[in-house]
This record gives C-alpha cells, sequence and structure tokens, in this order.
C-alpha cells in the first residue's frame, strides 16, 4: 500500500492529462495487486456508535458527521428514509475543505481551522451518506495528525433508513427528545 496514492485535485486534475471517456477500458496485461483483509481498527459498526455515542454519551469519543450541513439538520432527504442526524454527532462538511473548482485540498492552515472543535486526543468515528465525504475527512484527520479515526460502516444510509435507531433533527447534536 506504500505505493498507492491520492490525486489532489481528482478528476478534475486527471483530465489535465487524459481525456475521460464512459467506454470500459481495455486492460493492458492482468495486475498483481493482492489486497489483504481490511483493518478492523479502522471501521466500526452501528452498534458501538449506538452503545459510546447514544447510550453512554462516551466523552473519549466523537461522532462526526460529514454532509452538508442542511441534511445533517433534516431540512433536506436525500437517499434515506429519515432526515437529521445520528445523537450527539457534529457536523463538519468535509468538502469545505476542499476549493470548489479544482477539487484540490485547501492549505494546511485552512484544513486545522476546520477541524478546530475536534481533539486530537479522542477517538473519532466519522459518517457521511454513502462513503465518500467521510472517506475524504479520514484522510483530512490522518493528514492533520488526528491518530483514532474510524469511519462507520454503514453510515447515514444504514442508520436513516431504520427506523428503529433514533435520530435528531436540527443543529444540536442532542436535540429535540435529546435536549438536556
Amino acid at each position: 500500500m506504500d505505493q498507492v496514492k491520492i490525486l489532489n485535485g481528482g478528476t478534475l486534475e486527471w483530465t489535465v492529462f487524459n481525456e475521460l471517456s464512459k467506454e470500459p477500458a481495455e486492460p493492458r496485461e492482468p495486475g498483481t495487486v493482492t489486497l489483504k483483509d481490511a483493518n478492523p481498527d479502522l471501521f466500526v459498526e452501528w452498534t458501538a456508535v449506538y452503545d459510546d455515542i447514544v447510550s453512554r454519551q462516551d466523552p473519549g469519543v466523537i461522532l462526526l458527521d460529514t454532509r452538508p450541513n442542511d441534511m445533517y439538520t433534516g431540512e433536506v432527504i436525500r437517499h434515506s428514509i429519515m432526515g437529521g442526524h445520528i445523537p450527539g454527532s457534529v457536523n463538519i462538511v468535509s468538502l469545505e475543505g476542499t476549493d470548489g473548482q479544482s477539487g484540490k485540498w485547501r492549505d494546511d492552515a485552512t484544513l486545522e481551522a476546520l477541524y478546530a472543535e475536534l481533539p486530537k486526543d479522542k477517538r473519532i468515528y466519522v459518517y457521511c451518506h454513502d462513503g465518500f465525504r467521510m472517506a475524504l475527512a479520514y484522510m483530512q484527520l490522518k493528514h492533520l495528525g488526528f491518530k483514532d479515526v474510524r469511519l462507520y460502516n454503514g453510515g447515514w444510509s444504514h442508520w436513516g433508513n431504520s427506523l428503529t435507531l433514533p435520530v435528531v433533527e436540527g443543529d444540536e447534536p442532542l436535540g429535540g427528545d435529546f435536549a438536556l
């Protein structure tokens, strides 16, 4: 994996040197990559999110919702039955750490400011809807020196479609029935 790189600028940057096509590419020769099993320390299941955040409100764990704020508040519902967020989650939009025109990462000072409310000594559980924004946040947080960052395996596409899991609407992490 030491040969895996992330192209800063994504698809837009790629088009500087290569044209994009909707046609499948013909492989030149078979690859030789063998993937290992996923590292279980990088993921967290909904049961741990519920136990650590909703039930116990463990002060050593922070739940980060990286979706747009209007999805976090429940004002906009996309690709799920319910709108809102997981009780106890804070909202930082990971895409704000990139330039909207070029897709490139913003400078380190801007990224530090974006994630300033998160203490680096806490365990961070990250989620979005389908994985893109939480993967971006994971890379940004690791780049900034956060040690224990884990991805919620399922994210909002799981939680927001499960009618038995609690949801909070509005700007407050513990609003509604969870307000103290």
